[in-house]
């Protein structure tokens, strides 16, 4: 808990001092669109975002055709996100952008089924609590007549709590770098990432006392998105499309009830998103996710047909103060 208050002390110290007025003499206006593809911040502008979001998970591991094991979860989640720009008097830590945000779980219910041959009975399990924090630094690496832009991006993301089913915490630290481009023509933008992470071992408790431990593994992907800025009344409202692609290293995961040994995965997903200016200082930004994740399971058995999979979705929408 005292590492929880240390870094809630220091989120508000960096954000709630030295704010100034982002419309000064030598400062472009803020465009929240181009911000959305490339998230740097110029000198004197900072940013506070809330987000209300509604989210829902389902994992199978099906065995010729037989579920052996579903999870089903939904849950109400807020978070709060601060972004901010700094430079360190080094060479090459210049036009850096600070980005920290913590993610809570307000109310969410998980659901167990197993199959009868198991002999494991049906679990329901309310969990809620601080989720955990992400943090990261943005280098603006070049820039080519103010419409396209290069960047690398370093991030880290841990959590506060011990991880247990009842609090959301799920234990362990990523670590990972991003290369980012984005292109501004008129007006269609397009940009991409490429991404690497590595995905720290987990250490669960469970609700019934045992413990379900998922492995170290790695990520390495690709993001691509189009927008479209829609002029209404002189003010944007761009409309985003993002898919992603990504593979994973081995996912392996072992508890008391099922072990889940593979030797590699993909991910891919798509999201829609479109925002609203209020004025100068205030958005509005409306965004639904969907993600599916498939695995390559294991088995000494070759005759059987093992499908472990997981789809997740999101819907959120996030108030965003500039200042």
């Amino acid at each position: 808990m005292k590492k929880f208050q240390t870094l809630l002390l220091l989120f508000i110290f960096i954000f709630g001092t030295n704010a100034s007025v982002i419309y000064g003499e030598d400062d472009r206006e803020f465009s929240y669109a181009r911000f959305l593809n490339f998230p740097h911040l110029e000198k004197h502008q900072k940013m506070i975002s809330q987000e209300l979001s509604y989210f829902s998970s389902e994992e199978e591991y099906e065995v010729s055709n037989q579920i052996l094991s579903l999870s089903e979860s939904k849950s109400l989640r807020y978070n709060v996100r601060g972004t901010t720009p700094f430079n360190i008097p080094l060479n090459y830590c210049d036009n850096l952008t600070f980005d920290f945000q913590i993610k809570t779980t307000i109310n969410g219910e998980l659901t167990k089924t197993y199959d009868q041959s198991l002999g494991f009975s049906r679990e329901h399990i309310d969990f809620r609590g601080i989720d955990g924090y992400r943090t990261s630094v943005l280098k603006k690496l070049a820039i080519s007549n103010n419409k396209t832009f290069y960047g690398a991006r370093f991030f880290l993301q841990g959590h506060f709590l011990g991880p247990k089913e009842t609090n959301s915490s799920y234990g362990g630290t990523d670590v990972g770098m991003e290369f980012l481009l984005s292109h501004q023509h008129d007006r269609n933008n397009f940009y991409a990432k490429a991404k690497t992470e590595i995905v720290g071992r987990k250490k669960i408790e469970l609700l019934d006392g045992g413990r379900e431990i998922v492995d170290a593994y790695s990520i390495l992907g690709v993001l691509v998105g189009y927008q479209y800025l829609i002029i209404n009344n002189q003010s944007e409202i761009p409309v985003n499309l993002t898919l992603r692609f990504d593979h994973t290293t081995d996912y392996n995961t072992k508890s008391p009830k099922l072990t889940r040994r593979t030797d590699k995965g993909f991910i891919w997903g798509g999201e829609i998103s479109f925002s609203k200016k209020i004025n100068h200082q205030n958005f509005l930004h409306f965004m639904h996710a969907r993600e599916s994740y498939v695995f390559n399971v294991i088995s000494n058995q070759r005759d059987q047909n093992i499908d472990y999979e997981i789809e997740q979705n999101e819907s959120s929408l996030t108030w965003v103060y500039l200042w």
